[in-house]
């Protein structure tokens, strides 16, 4: 749940840390701390460091919704890598992905209406992992979010509302996102027609960005909201991707024993996976 502050626009409102002054030296300011947290943010975001994260993705589009929560934790290097994705619509349905240190392979847990998908209650998928923090599932959403606020101050610098630092270094910057940039970096993938309605019925409109970092340039919280309705459609936005500090033994399952798993060596059994899940997805 994205905080009250999201709502405040101005920069002279009441709030605890260091106001930003009036007048001209505003959009000096306000732009320099931007740069200097997006900035902060990507470096910190792409960091291999040990680290425990939640993501949490609400949208609904009138009577169809997406809502996930993700856990995802990191520890050593090489790294070894857990994820724990719940449908919250049917928490029956999720997967657990790990991917232990220096493996060529990523286990996959399928549970729920996933379990249909293999005969077993894990798959492995070859390790795709680059080195690359972004193309971790416990990172992607906040390099997407990252990417989508740059692109839309690239073409708007009034996007960046305010900025301050708190008394304990913490800096805060609220700012605005378009569609277009939400899409664009499918910050969440939707189906097109839902894309198309939203763009359509909404795709003047901003979503509120919150970027919280610490005074060491450590990512806190990034949050999106959004929230309108028309006389023929509704929409909600809710995304939040949150740093919970350092992991432990407990986020990391055991590895499973090879009688559980079903290997997916090729390339044919890897997009016919896919091209299930998808399917499911769309479901």
């Amino acid at each position: 749940m994205l905080c009250a502050s999201l709502a405040i626009t101005g920069c002279g409102t009441a709030h605890s840390g260091t106001a930003v002054p009036d007048g001209a030296a505003v959009a000096e300011y306000v732009g320099t701390k931007f740069e200097s947290a997006l900035n902060d943010l990507s470096k910190d975001i792409a960091r291999q460091v040990d680290k425990k994260v939640r993501i949490k993705r609400y949208i609904r589009l009138d009577e169809r919704w997406l809502d996930t929560s993700i856990e995802g934790a990191r520890r050593g290097s090489p790294p070894e890598r857990a994820v724990k994705i719940l449908n919250n619509k049917t928490p029956a349905d999720q997967r657990v992905l790990l991917e232990p240190a220096g493996s060529e392979v990523e286990y996959m847990l399928l549970g729920g209406v996933y379990s249909q998908l293999a005969p077993t209650p894990w798959i492995t998928l070859p390790n795709a992992a680059d080195g690359w923090e972004c193309t971790w599932s416990g990172a992607q959403d906040a390099c997407k979010i990252a990417q989508a606020i740059s692109e839309t101050i690239k073409k708007d610098a009034r996007a960046v509302l305010s900025a301050r630092s708190a008394e304990n270094g913490d800096v805060e910057v609220l700012g605005e996102m378009s569609y277009d940039a939400f899409f664009a970096s499918r910050v969440i993938a939707l189906p097109q027609d839902a894309v198309e309605q939203i763009r359509e019925n909404f795709g003047d409109r901003k979503i509120k960005t919150r970027l919280l970092l610490t005074a060491e340039g450590k990512v806190k919280e990034v949050a999106l909201e959004d929230k309108a309705s028309t006389d023929a459609h509704k929409l909600e936005l809710e995304m939040s991707y949150t740093v919970l500090g350092e992991p432990s033994d407990s986020d990391f399952p055991p590895k499973p024993k090879k009688k559980d798993v079903t290997a997916l060596r090729t390339k044919a059994e890897v997009d016919k996976f896919y091209a299930g899940l998808d399917k499911l997805h769309g479901q």
